[in-house]
């Protein structure tokens, strides 16, 4: 399922009804209240203009609205490549991606991948939205021989169009087929920022934290917000994730027009997750890494990334009946033990971030 730029159209699916009854019984069902879960990146917000900016005064409703009902990370990095199509796969796959640019076919499965593969998930149930030029057209499966493009996510595709226009999107989808995992990148705040237009790139985090909020009102189903929002498919059991890709380059590195360095401002990200199975108005100080997400997300929605190097983000949680915080269980699920690198892959494992352009494999 494709589109560009225009109305959402289903397209022909392989083998979805037979992965019902032949995939879905290595691990049991998922025993969160989470059904859903939508991941949505701020492309390219430096977290000096976020969560680490004391007024807050870009992002009024993750600060304000949403951080109360949920949990931030005040130590979450991305300890990989710093830019869009490396560290969306690292987000997807749990494993740290060494691609460049635009090459976005990468080689361990996503989660999109994994989620229909193990327990059946038609392909009208997960969705990837963007309007980024170039760095999305191949991120709806991986070329994993195991998985690949009989287990791609149905995706829609933007560009050149705003970050509003994606949320309609959405909304369309959300009404129509009902997703359960859902990926948004959210592009202007990137632009802005390579077209070192400071002013712009504020306003569009500002839109960028209206549009988040408004997803999150159509999910609990706010009909007070907007007397359009009365499917009550998602209120109450939908985990909503939000973070970004990337930050950008500090001053001492060039400022705020880049990134795709190894200095705080790139590596540095902001991090919230709201939902019935999260922890609310927790700041949790423990370091987390991009590469949890994934890992977390196949906790959450019970499947396993086969490849995973991250750890479920536990901390975060509300431990249901039945799983031991204490033993680990939490993390059984999501990670591999049997992990070897590929070549494509950075073996940047416990990087230690720094002010400077240095990295040290040493732990923090």
């Amino acid at each position: 399922m494709m589109a560009q730029g225009g109305r959402l159209i289903v397209m022909a699916m392989v083998g979805c009804a037979a992965g019902i009854f032949l995939l879905g019984g290595l691990y049991p069902a998922s025993s969160y209240v989470t059904e859903n879960v939508f991941l949505i990146v701020i492309d390219g917000v430096r977290n000096t203009e976020a969560f680490d900016d004391t007024t807050h005064t870009n992002i009024p409703h993750l600060w304000n609205d949403l951080r109360p009902l949920g949990t931030i990370y005040s130590n979450f990095y991305n300890t990989g490549t710093t830019i869009t199509t490396g560290a969306h796969l690292a987000m997807l796959s749990g494993v740290r991606s060494g691609l460049p640019h635009c090459i976005a076919r990468g080689d361990d499965p996503l989660a999109f991948e994994c989620y229909r593969k193990e327990l059946g998930i038609p392909q009208e149930q997960i969705w990837l939205f963007d309007n980024n030029p170039d760095g999305f057209i191949g991120m709806d499966y991986s070329t994993h021989p195991a998985y690949g493009e009989e287990y791609a996510s149905s995706s829609y595709h933007a560009y050149p169009r705003s970050d509003m226009h994606v949320a309609r999107a959405l909304a369309q989808a959300m009404d129509q087929y009902h997703p359960s995992l859902v990926l948004v990148n959210l592009f202007e705040v990137d632009r802005m920022g390579h077209q070192e237009n400071w002013e712009g790139y504020l306003e569009a985090i500002r839109r960028a934290d209206a549009i988040v909020y408004r997803i999150w009102k159509k999910i609990q189903a706010d009909t007070t917000f907007n007397p359009a929002f009365r499917d009550t498919t998602y209120r109450d059991k939908t985990t909503l994730i939000v973070t970004t890709d990337h930050g950008r380059r500090d001053d001492m590195h060039g400022g705020f027009k880049n990134h795709s360095m190894r200095d705080r401002g790139c590596r540095d990200l902001m991090f919230l997750a709201v939902g019935p199975d999260i922890k609310a108005d927790t700041v949790i100080e423990t370091r987390g890494d991009q590469i949890d997400i994934g890992s977390t997300i196949a906790e959450l929605l019970g499947f396993s990334l086969p490849l995973a190097q991250g750890r479920v983000l536990d901390e975060m949680l509300i431990v249901p009946p039945g799983k031991d915080e204490s033993n680990g269980e939490v993390e059984s699920r999501a990670v591999s033990s049997g992990w070897h690198p590929g070549p494509n892959r950075s073996l940047m494992d416990e990087v230690r971030v720094t002010d400077t352009d240095a990295m040290s494999r040493d732990p923090s």
